[in-house]
């Protein structure tokens, strides 16, 4: 019995058969559903079955199904990227104010940087309106007009919510 099974298999072989179509052909079929895979002088059949989970890192709560997948809170996300299997969500915030001068200081516009000019005739360099610091603010020369104005960009990084 092995030589005739090994002979017809050499035969089918070399008439263009592979070995998991002659094992079909002879009665031994994977169940209905799964995948057949013949190597190494083995039949392995497998079913492939798809399981939703939410990402890990954050907490998505009860709000739904993992199955309908995650996406970036609808707040005005400017920068969504997906690399390497990871989602991230940026929001960036643009705060623009016009240069000013604190108080008991005049505000000269000219082309060019504004300065701030004291009473004594000392110059300082503006202020973002409303601001008693410079820090994170960048200055725009000539905005509008010769007026500069001061710009701060917020970035903030967020999770991402379930669907």
């Amino acid at each position: 019995m092995k030589r005739t099974l090994l002979g017809t298999l050499v035969v089918l072989a070399a008439g263009g058969l592979s070995q998991a179509t002659f094992a079909q052909a002879n009665g031994v079929r994977c169940p209905s559903g799964y995948e057949a895979d013949y190597s190494s002088s083995v039949l392995k059949c497998s079913k492939v079955e798809r399981v939703y989970v939410y990402p890990t890192g954050h907490d998505f709560g009860n709000a739904s199904t993992p199955a309908r997948g995650v996406a970036c809170p609808a707040d005005g996300n400017d920068r969504v990227s997906y690399e390497n299997g990871v989602l991230k969500c940026t929001d960036v915030k643009r705060e623009t104010l016009k240069a000013e001068c604190s108080t008991g200081w005049e505000l000269k516009v000219t082309q060019g940087q504004d300065a701030c000019r004291s009473v004594v005739g000392n110059m300082d360099p503006t202020l973002p309106a409303g601001q008693l610091s410079r820090t994170g603010w960048n200055l725009i020369v000539d905005h509008e007009g010769n007026r500069d104005f001061w710009r701060k960009t917020t970035t903030k990084f967020e999770y991402p919510v379930a669907r």
